[in-house]
């Protein structure tokens, strides 16, 4: 089953499941930019977010910043806390993702 060469292209439905001890998973179905934008919009509901704020500003905290790694992860992409600490902002993640998911689909 191919998998897609670009973050923007479309995943094939086979290449969402994951067998993991006999049972399956669906992830999310692919990254863009606008689904980060809203996972820490939810995360920072107060405020309207600005994706080049830092955003510590808002009130988003560790507990948080590691849940969104642990998500990360679960899609397949390596991301740590310390990563997402070092510049805490939505375009800087979105760069970070890309980067990190071009390192999958490149081996």
């Amino acid at each position: 089953m191919p998998l897609p060469k670009n973050i923007s292209d479309p995943m094939p439905r086979e290449a969402l499941f994951i067998n993991t001890t006999d049972r399956q998973f669906e992830s999310e179905p692919g990254l863009s930019y606008q689904w980060l934008y809203d996972k820490v919009q939810a995360l920072i509901e107060d405020y309207e977010l600005d994706p080049e704020e830092n955003l510590l500003i808002y009130g988003l905290d560790s507990l948080r910043m590691m849940r969104l790694a642990s998500e990360f992860n679960k899609l397949g992409i390596r991301v740590t806390f310390e990563e997402l600490g070092h510049e805490p902002t939505v375009v800087n993640w979105w760069a970070l993702l890309q980067k990190k998911q071009k390192a999958i689909f490149i081996g």
